[in-house]
């Protein structure tokens, strides 16, 4: 027994002499990121709790999209053959709510699907939803004042035929930047995005999220 004790010690002595200071301490960043990563995916429901109730606080508002911001809006979708529709919401973290103000839909045959599901429910809807954590995953990237994109949307589960329309959804806070969230804007995209138009989105929403607060959110 003591021999193979002394065996083992030096199957150790022999791993750690492989082993440098540098690689050791690789390895327990990896593990602390991977325990990290798991736990937040496990809590992202109370995370997003925590900030809806201790961080931000904005309530409901009385939103009206100006003519001008309605019309870049429109040309904006109808200018490419990217976007399919843009949406623009207020939030309330108390209520956890989002309340859709306006949405831009050039193509007449969605504009109608949207129509015929809007017009038979109300324009809120819940902000974070425990059942969908990649939307919520969306939304505490928003929350950074980041620019966020997912493959999925709540879109789907509104209106089911929309999934023929939207492959992508992409989005910003209003206005984009930490600490203030009056409201949302999601750019909702006919097909995945190349890196360019990506940049392009990022650069153009990012804008637009600032004109719609500065004239018709503040």
């Amino acid at each position: 027994m003591w021999k193979d004790l002394l065996g083992l010690k030096v199957d150790i002595k022999a791993i750690l002499d492989l082993l440098d200071w540098k690689k050791l301490f690789q390895c327990f960043v990896f593990v602390i990121i991977m325990g990290l990563g798991y736990a937040i995916y496990e809590l992202h429901g109370d995370i997003a709790a925590y900030l809806r109730q201790n961080v931000f606080t904005t309530v409901k508002q009385e939103v009206t999209i100006s003519k001008t911001n309605r019309s870049k809006l429109i040309k904006l979708v109808s200018g490419s053959d990217l976007i399919a529709a843009i949406t623009v919401a207020t939030v309330d973290f108390q209520r956890n709510t989002r309340t859709i103000v306006y949405t831009a839909i050039t193509d007449p045959e969605f504009r109608e699907i949207y129509n015929f599901y809007m017009e038979r429910r109300p324009g809120e809807f819940p902000l974070f939803i425990k059942e969908y954590p990649r939307g919520n995953d969306l939304l505490i990237s928003t929350m950074n004042s980041d620019f966020g994109c997912d493959q999925w949307t709540y879109a789907y589960i509104v209106i089911p035929e929309s999934k023929k329309y939207i492959k992508e959804v992409c989005a910003y806070s209003i206005p984009p930047v930490y600490g203030k969230y009056n409201g949302l804007l999601a750019v909702y995209l006919k097909r995945i995005p190349t890196s360019d138009e990506v940049e392009w989105l990022k650069r153009t929403i990012r804008e637009m999220s600032q004109e719609l607060y500065d004239k018709d959110f503040k």
